[in-house]
């Protein structure tokens, strides 16, 4: 059981592992957006693209992880708060400052 990614109205696969997030000691990092009362868990499909965005935000301490399973990965969010909290693929700046990124839900059957 793979999670899925939307795009628009239509869904694709896409699997995590294999990508990598930043870790902030105890706890992956999570991304706050204005506006939003979700807490953001950012995957990166490549170590150079975390570095990037990292950079970008002035964050300087954390350390990288690697999802070894990502449906492991997803289930492990099944616990109270886990609601408020949604897991990213590539965040990344556009014109005019705001970030874009692929949402991940977890797939129906």
């Amino acid at each position: 059981m793979e999670p899925h990614r939307v795009e628009g109205t239509s869904e694709k696969p896409v699997s995590l592992t294999g990508t990598v997030f930043p870790w902030d000691g105890t706890q992956p990092h999570f991304f706050m957006m204005p506006g939003s009362n979700y807490r953001y868990l950012p995957c990166f499909t490549d170590v150079d693209k975390l570095r990037g965005m990292m950079d970008r935000l002035h964050i300087q301490r954390y350390t990288i992880k690697q999802v070894d399973d990502g449906h492991d990965f997803l289930t492990s969010f099944d616990v109270p708060g886990a609601e408020h909290i949604r897991v990213i693929i590539d965040p990344h700046f556009v014109e005019g400052g705001k970030i874009r990124f692929t949402q991940v839900v977890p797939n129906a059957s």
